[in-house]
């Protein structure tokens, strides 16, 4: 609301429009301009120049913390008493899966992101060597499947499954808080989507969505103390290395505070190390094709959405271009832009 009152009273020249709040200013598109340079007159009473539809290199999951810091805040009791959620809540595969499955992408896609975005494969964006064309997420919004996921889970270690126990997590239910930046109402939209999906396969799961100041949410992170936060990864260079090594391996900045078990580390650092030391882009797809699946079956995380990128601009703005190496994109292209006088 603050961003939008400046814009409109020509206090600010550039401001982040999340997706889902485009339709709002749509009406005021004066000038319209698309990633082949070309344009095309709107409102002639508007007063937004916006380029728009963006391939922008970027992709947000929903990040698992599959061994939390017993001292968290975020988990409740920490116990499988209905109250909380134990640490290792998430190292069990089918309660990753089981999330994967209550998540519902299309409505992700169609209200946090206006439309304007795609269901993320795994690490790998769509156009990049590793990415599997042709072929669909292996996750879709399917409440049978998440309950049968629950039900297949063993939080209480004792060989017999959750839908056959009654003091395991589908019989006891759980509570706990998922976490997403203050200001990034897309984040907070999908983290929304999220608790919706999950309290609909049992009245007894609950979450609460906090929003964190996002120095907190980095402290906090690096404390190992979320069960999940939303955030994402913006592209360095444009190579597959630079989105499986954040992500997967043990080094990378997101991977190391997944905390998987040693045993799969293992596996994603051999397979990544191995891409990362090949040349021929033929040798190197058949890995990260098989990085990219494999990031699915375990359910490492929630691949949630690419999207879109719009950026709206006063008239008097001049000299912006669009490079899609440039994710960060207020950081790339504004020392090109200069004022003119309206």
């Amino acid at each position: 609301g603050t961003r939008l009152a400046m814009f409109e009273a020509g206090d600010a020249d550039y401001v982040y429009v999340p997706a889902q709040y485009r339709p709002q200013v749509e009406p005021y598109y004066k000038t319209m301009c698309y990633m082949d340079e070309s344009c095309e007159e709107g409102n002639p009473d508007g007063y937004i120049q916006v380029h728009r539809d963006l391939a922008q290199p970027a992709m947000t999951p929903a990040q698992f913390n599959w061994q939390i810091d017993p001292a968290s805040p975020y988990i409740g009791s920490g116990g499988l008493d209905g109250l909380g959620i134990p640490p290792d809540f998430f190292n069990d595969v089918h309660i990753r899966r089981a999330f994967n499955y209550c998540f519902d992408f299309d409505a992700m896609i169609q209200d946090a992101l206006n439309g304007e975005g795609i269901q993320a494969q795994g690490p790998i964006i769509a156009g990049m060597l590793g990415y599997r064309e042709g072929e669909a997420p292996l996750f879709s919004y399917d409440l049978a499947k998440c309950e049968e996921e629950f039900k297949l889970a063993d939080l209480d270690h004792d060989g017999i499954p959750a839908g056959e126990d009654d003091d395991d997590v589908w019989n006891t239910g759980f509570y706990f808080q998922v976490s997403y930046n203050v200001g990034n109402d897309t984040r907070r939209l999908a983290s929304e989507i999220m608790k919706a999906g999950i309290e609909a396969v049992n009245p007894n799961f609950a979450i609460s969505v906090v929003g964190m100041p996002w120095p907190v949410l980095l402290n906090s992170r690096r404390a190992r103390v979320l069960p999940i936060y939303v955030a994402g990864w913006l592209e360095d260079f444009h190579d597959p290395h630079n989105w499986v090594h954040p992500f997967l391996h043990s080094a990378g900045g997101y991977a190391r505070v997944i905390n998987m078990t040693e045993d799969l580390q293992a596996e994603f650092d051999a397979l990544i190390e191995e891409g990362a030391a090949l040349t021929a882009i033929e040798e190197r797809r058949p890995i990260y094709e098989e990085i990219q699946l494999k990031s699915q079956e375990d359910a490492v995380v929630i691949w949630m959405y690419q999207q879109l990128a719009r950026v709206h601009l006063q008239p008097w703005i001049k000299g912006f271009y669009f490079n899609p190496a440039y994710c960060a994109l207020s950081y790339s292209w504004v020392y090109a832009l200069s004022k003119e006088a309206p």
